[in-house]
């Protein structure tokens, strides 16, 4: 795939208005193939809070036990295998945050993504993938405006034709007379722009926009899903943060001293205050430097996972001797760091954040991986470490960035 960031910011009005482009996409850049391996993933892990199915117009969680309980034979499509599950009912199936299951999507869609990212910055709240499945005719959660800030780039893979329909959000409000879902479609749909998608057609569907899709026929898409983070929303993150860490420090009760209760209170917000702090034995730490400090983390946690908002399910600990083999980051992703406190450090695998002692050498070494092709653990162990305790070290680090999907193992060949 190779299109213009520039000229979608064009021809979307700098993603304020919708717009399709014919043939986006090559078949070598996104197939089937990616979404069996991505639902095989999810059903090895029995990850039935992630589907939500609709059969004949009505939700029926029923169908995700049997879902998780079908795996995809390996010369079947997907339309073949929603047929054992259906049969011949009208089905509708969204497969929600797929970027924890299958890490060749998340690293197309970083490649879509990447553009953008440069020209406008990652978005604070966060990037998710979703799939949809169906022959369901009129989206079952009929016309809809997005809960969140989402921005949904749509990649429709077919084979059936599909139509997506939208509304000007004050068109719609003044039609239905409410901002709710709305699920007589036909009385307002003179009024919506239609956009046809034939396979590997895409389309951009910018927040606020009331919508719905229409499949008649067996169709796969895979949506991008772009949130912002509304100042109100980044607030609320924050603070439910550091509550968080403060209870997990201290669930202790408070009670009011009716004779001095002036000094009870101030004894209470104190602690309060203390309670919020990430570093409990610094009590000088300004609040601002506290509100910094889980802003680098969030940040941090971000770029680690290049924006997506749920990080991969672990891959099993390896029982390879990883002394004989080599490794290599895991592209686009990096692995960030910072030093804090008590001579530790954070580092931030994909998403999710390890506290460790502060090794220079490890410093180093993740500097090191993060900029090199292909290296061989048994030189960089040569290279980085000083003594067997060292070497011990450095191997539990790989480990775990492996079972983090950080970096990979290389197969010999």
């Amino acid at each position: 795939m190779n299109y213009n960031i520039n000229q979608l910011l064009d021809d979307s009005m700098h993603l304020t208005e919708p717009v399709t482009y014919k043939s986006f996409f090559e078949p070598s850049f996104l197939n089937e193939s990616h979404i069996k391996a991505a639902l095989n993933s999810a059903i090895l892990h029995q990850a039935k809070e992630n589907f939500r199915i609709w059969v004949e117009r009505s939700e029926n969680s029923n169908f995700s036990d049997i879902v998780i309980q079908t795996p995809l034979f390996e010369n079947e499509s997907i339309e073949e295998w929603t047929k054992r599950i259906f049969k011949e009912n009208k089905f509708c199936l969204l497969f929600s945050q797929v970027e924890q299951f299958n890490d060749d999507l998340a690293v197309l869609a970083s490649q879509f993504l990447k553009p953008l990212f440069e020209k406008r910055g990652i978005t604070l709240g966060g990037t998710s993938l979703t799939v949809f499945l169906g022959n369901y005719g009129f989206t079952p959660s009929g016309v809809h405006q997005d809960q969140d800030e989402n921005c949904i780039f749509h990649f429709h893979l077919g084979p059936g034709y599909k139509e997506l329909m939208t509304w000007d959000p004050h068109e719609f409000e003044k039609l239905t007379g409410s901002k709710e879902a709305y699920f007589e479609t036909e009385k307002i749909l003179p009024h919506a722009k239609v956009f046809g998608l034939y396979p590997n057609d895409f389309l951009f569907l910018p927040t606020k926009y009331y919508h719905i899709g229409k499949t008649d026929q067996f169709s796969v898409d895979f949506v991008v899903v772009l949130s912002d983070c509304s100042n109100i929303k980044l607030t609320e993150d924050i603070f439910n943060n550091l509550m968080a860490e403060g209870l997990a420090r201290n669930k202790k009760t408070y009670k009011l001293d009716l004779v001095d209760m002036e000094e009870s209170i101030t004894t209470m917000t104190r602690n309060m205050m203390n309670h919020l702090c990430i570093n409990p034995e610094k009590r000088q730490d300004s609040f601002e430097n506290v509100i910094k400090s889980q802003m680098e983390d969030r940040y941090l946690s971000m770029l680690s996972n290049f924006n997506f908002s749920y990080p991969p399910r672990l891959n099993q600990k390896s029982t390879h001797d990883l002394k004989s083999r080599s490794i290599k980051i895991k592209e686009p992703f990096k692995i960030y760091y910072k030093k804090i406190e008590n001579n530790k450090m954070a580092v931030f695998f994909r998403g999710r954040e390890l506290v460790a002692p502060h090794y220079p050498f490890i410093v180093q070494l993740i500097d090191h991986i993060n900029i090199s092709s292909t290296l061989n653990v048994e030189d960089v162990t040569k290279q980085f470490a000083t003594n067997d305790q060292d070497k011990k070290i450095i191997l539990s680090f790989l480990s775990q960035a492996i079972e983090h999907h950080a970096i990979k193992l290389i197969v010999a060949k």
